[in-house]
């Protein structure tokens, strides 16, 4: 009987989600802070970054492979620096953490713009990715996890919305400003915005929150647990552990298939529109999933959704590799949307719920560096399949088999999880 209770209850989490206005209204400056962190880390994404490779191999003589190599070396450097300076933002005041996240990504667009030799480069890509793709967001994220109880799931949804809104904009932004500034000209309008503007607007917002405890809006259920675990003990938690391959599986897979999008075209005989139109079809998805996960989360509990979120990627993987019809791309695209935007924020809250809020950042910290470093091998791993022969279909199956068995540990992890909270409750 329990069990046929559940449709419903995703049925009142949908209702919830009329709320998100007055709950924006009530909590506009904080959740302003969250997406604008999200929206911000534009400068130092992919996608962004990307736009300029042109002017980069030019300007310093590089090969495609050569200027690949230093952007994944300064990922990978950016993941693990990530796992350290993440930590200090539960040791510092927000705005403190804050004002130095931004002098950094200001100072990594000037570097960028004055570069004139590959260690420069280097320093200036690793910058970008620390700052920009790593802790900016990282603030934010980590904010709404901590100040948010009752209503966790919908200001994380809110705040992950501003990777979907920079996604649109940013690319844009940069095409317009390397035609009338130059790319070097462009880099250095960057760094004074975020200098004259994205400093003073970030800071400004916190100040209308008082961040000095969590919020006490949340009911028994949502309550922080009362053990506040250390990074430490998390580490060598085998929930953790269980988790991290689920948790870090998106973002990876989605990286390492997005960057060959043009090999699986080129397989399939698939023309550009087509990809132009599938990316239009994941960005709706993903915001869509992003507004119905937030108070689907505050119902539920993350816990019960950790399991779930990667089904959908999982079948739209499954059938690129089982069909070439374009309109399976589209599906795909569509399906990969969903769950990106269901992955953060359960996640995300799930770290709050099982572990505590005194040392979430530290914890998100740790989980952050493993996917950015996943981010950075999943395309090499890919390539190398490609160039020893392997098709769309080989990869497509490899990296279902993969999900299946995060899905599995996910799974195993979720009854663990349960058991503890039973535990807890009889202690």
């Amino acid at each position: 009987m329990h069990r046929l209770q559940y449709p419903y209850r995703l049925l009142e989490a949908f209702a919830v989600g009329t709320s998100y206005w007055h709950f924006l209204k009530n909590n506009r400056h904080l959740l302003s802070f969250g997406f604008l962190g999200t929206f911000f880390s534009g400068f130092g994404q992919t996608y962004f970054i990307a736009l300029y490779s042109g002017h980069l191999r030019e300007a310093f003589e590089l090969t495609h492979g050569q200027l690949s190599l230093y952007y994944s070396l300064a990922t990978l450097i950016s993941g693990i620096s990530l796992m350290w300076l993440g930590r200090i933002i539960d040791h510092v005041p927000l705005r403190l953490y804050v004002f130095g996240v931004c002098f950094g990504l200001a100072t990594a667009c000037w570097l960028m713009a004055s570069a004139h030799s590959i260690l420069l480069l280097v320093i200036s890509l690793f910058l970008l990715r620390l700052n920009g793709q790593g802790l900016i967001s990282h603030a934010s994220i980590t904010t709404m996890a901590r100040y948010f109880h009752h209503a966790r799931g919908k200001a994380l949804s809110l705040a992950t919305m501003g990777f979907a809104f920079a996604e649109g904009i940013f690319p844009t932004l940069a095409v317009a400003l390397i035609a009338t500034s130059g790319w070097r000209g462009s880099w250095m309008l960057y760094g004074f915005f975020v200098t004259l503007v994205v400093t003073p607007l970030l800071l400004w917002l916190l100040q209308h929150q008082s961040l000095d405890r969590p919020k006490p809006d949340s009911p028994p259920s949502q309550r922080p647990t009362s053990r506040q675990w250390s990074t430490r003990e998390v580490a060598r938690d085998p929930v953790f552990l269980m988790v991290v391959p689920a948790a870090t599986a998106t973002p990876a897979i989605i990286t390492g298939l997005f960057f060959h999008h043009l090999f699986i075209a080129q397989q399939n005989q698939w023309s550009a529109e087509l990809i132009a139109t599938g990316f239009v079809i994941f960005a709706l998805t993903h915001i869509f999933a992003l507004a119905i996960m937030g108070p689907t989360v505050d119902r539920l509990g993350a816990p019960r959704l950790v399991p779930f979120f990667l089904l959908p990627l999982g079948l739209g993987v499954a059938l690129l590799g089982i069909f070439d019809q374009s309109v399976i791309f589209l599906i795909y695209m569509a399906l990969t949307g969903i769950t990106l935007g269901s992955s953060s924020t359960v996640i995300n809250s799930l770290w709050a719920e099982i572990y505590g809020v005194t040392f979430i950042g530290s914890i998100r910290a740790l989980n952050q560096g493993i996917m950015v470093v996943s981010t950075a091998i999943a395309p090499l791993l890919v390539g190398i399949a490609i160039d020893g022969g392997a098709t769309v279909a080989n990869i497509a199956l490899t990296v279902t088999i993969y999900m299946a068995l995060c899905i599995a540990l996910a799974l195993r992890a979720c009854r663990s999880i349960r058991h503890r909270k039973r535990a807890q409750e009889y202690a």
